[in-house]
């Protein structure tokens, strides 16, 4: 059934098993026994397809399999293969009943028989990883005979169990090679193996030496046919445990992206704040000549100054026209047939947002699109905030003697007063500072932590998503192994990443939303903070994609 020449065995570059040559037949049990670091196990992993090795030939049922591909050897392994691990190789989330219902196909009184031969009847609520040692070893037992193979692999299936455990495995062992005519291969060197091997294989120090008892075998035509019942294995599977997270890595997983979503709202909300109404601005009045363009460009290279534009202001009977300049207009854009007044104005006379204005200035029609409740520039010709704000674009390519000087600090903004007040026929009239803005400087923690920091800072905590995103993936590993040595395909294993991934993604996703919009925040900052979590697990899908497909089942096995 099973014929191997010239095997080479090799582990970090070193040769362990210079030439192996090995067969197996229905029927018979295959033991494979050597002492711990003599390859056994390696020989097991590349019969069942779970590693690549230098191989002349494999052929399985007169099939030449070497030069197969990983999903060729998959769909080996998810029909006609099944595999007991040392490392008792189980979903331990589950509790015994519910992995038993995840072989729906399988007839009750089957899986009643098995549990029975393993003496596990009386278990069934009992959570997997709440078993015994010696449980669990027959457990995985019960489930890999479920699978209906016509190959079980077992690599030390009785490592670290008592007497009465290693009797009860060896004796099932027997029973479905000899009566259920299964190929079985067991790696171990227990004395009990011995007894039921019908072939021996003992490897040491890279040779090996072989013997077999006599056994009528079975022929080709005697195998039991294929069983259909594991793509429905697969799908209730991925109904049941889906892969979510372990609920200690779900605490660390929502802990690290609300984390994220907080310094990244309270970056977003700084940046935001200080762009719109947070810096503290001036006006500078050229009493001598209009402002040139060099001047302009002067101003804005010095040390902390965020924004230099003309200013422009027009003197009415009731009110004073101001520029909104171009400055506020990036955080909350104005049009040329629209205006904004101050609350104060707009008691007096009786306005609100929406309504129509007609300003003699421009002898245009304007509409309010809102109203500011402080005045955004002071002026000494309107002191009671009498005030209507315009686009720049009315006085678009017009020189003019006054700017308008936006500062990062207190500090940079006394720095730039101090230089100004150097040059002839320049002053400067200080304007309100924005309720944020006086905030910010009485506050230890606002002064010192900029918006640069706060950036860096989610940097950070961006980093460690991805990174605890990561650990909990390492943490099912193990499983991941499991499955694949199930039959697993690649694309099956990445469409449960992909469903892991995004149902994480859309939770914290739908966490931001509510709170960028509760916050205030811009769309452009939500939409950058939505962003920023549909890369975080695209790179971590990326990531166990890379791994999944680079590693070996048997080594993911061994994590």
């Amino acid at each position: 059934m099973i014929q191997i020449k010239h095997l080479c065995i090799r582990y970090q570059n070193k040769v362990i098993i210079p030439d192996f040559n090995f067969t197996a037949k229905a029927g018979e049990v295959t033991l494979i026994s050597g002492r711990s670091g003599c390859g056994k196990s390696s020989v097991l992993s590349y019969i069942g397809c779970l590693e690549t090795h230098p191989c002349q030939s494999y052929q399985y049922a007169h099939q030449e399999i070497s030069h197969w591909n990983r999903k060729q050897k998959a769909a080996l392994r998810r029909e006609q293969f099944a595999y007991v691990f040392q490392e008792r190789n189980l979903l331990s989330h589950l509790t015994v009943k519910e992995t038993l219902a995840l072989y729906a196909e399988v007839p009750h009184e089957k899986i009643q028989a098995y549990m029975q031969e393993v003496k596990l009847t009386h278990r069934l609520d009992v959570m997997v990883e709440n078993l015994s040692g010696g449980e669990k070893q027959r457990f995985a037992l019960v489930l890999a005979l479920l699978k209906d193979p016509r190959v079980l692999l077992a690599d030390e299936p009785t490592n670290s169990v008592d007497r009465q455990t290693e009797a009860i495995i060896f004796s099932l062992l027997g029973k479905v090679a000899h009566e259920e005519k299964r190929c079985v291969i067991i790696v171990s060197h227990a004395k009990m193996a011995i007894q039921i091997a019908d072939v021996l294989y003992e490897i040491q120090d890279g040779r090996y030496r072989c013997w077999r008892k006599p056994n009528e075998g079975y022929t080709q035509e005697q195998l039991p046919p294929l069983s259909s019942h594991h793509a429905g294995f697969f799908r209730r599977y991925r109904k049941k445990a889906s892969f979510i997270h372990q609920k200690k890595m779900l605490v660390f997983s929502l802990l690290a992206a609300l984390l994220f979503m907080a310094g990244f709202g309270l970056w977003a909300k700084t940046v935001q704040q200080l762009t719109s109404l947070g810096e503290l601005r001036t006006i500078l009045i050229n009493s001598q000549d209009l402002f040139t363009d060099s001047q302009i460009d002067n101003y804005q290279n010095q040390v902390g100054v965020v924004f230099v534009d003309y200013f422009y202001e027009i003197p009415q009977e009731d009110y004073l026209i101001q520029s909104y300049d171009a400055h506020q207009n990036e955080a909350n854009p104005l049009s040329k047939g629209e205006i904004l007044i101050d609350q104060v104005f707009a008691d007096q006379q009786g306005l609100v947002s929406g309504d129509s204005f007609f300003l003699e200035a421009f002898n245009q029609e304007m509409t309010i699109k809102g109203i500011v409740e402080e005045p955004l520039y002071d002026s000494p010709v309107s002191s009671d905030g009498m005030s209507v704000y315009v686009s720049q674009a009315w006085f678009e390519d017009i020189p003019s003697t006054m700017l308008v000087v936006y500062a990062d600090t207190m500090e940079h903004y006394l720095d730039f007063v101090a230089n100004v007040h150097s040059e002839v026929g320049i002053g400067h009239r200080m304007i309100n500072e924005s309720q944020y803005a006086l905030e910010q400087e009485s506050s230890s923690i606002f002064a010192n932590l900029q918006a640069d920091v706060l950036q860096n800072i989610v940097l950070i905590l961006f980093g460690l998503g991805i990174v605890i995103e990561l650990v909990a993936y390492y943490t099912h590993l193990h499983d991941f192994g499991l499955l694949v040595s199930k039959g697993i395909s690649q694309q099956e294993l990445d469409s449960m990443l992909v469903l892991r991934a995004g149902r994480i993604a859309l939770g914290e996703m739908a966490i931001a939303l509510l709170v960028s919009i509760l916050a205030g925040l811009f769309i452009q900052y939500i939409v950058f903070l939505l962003s920023a979590i549909l890369a975080k697990h695209l790179c971590v899908v990326l990531f166990e994609h890379f791994f999944t497909t680079r590693i070996s089942p048997y080594r993911l096995l061994k994590w």
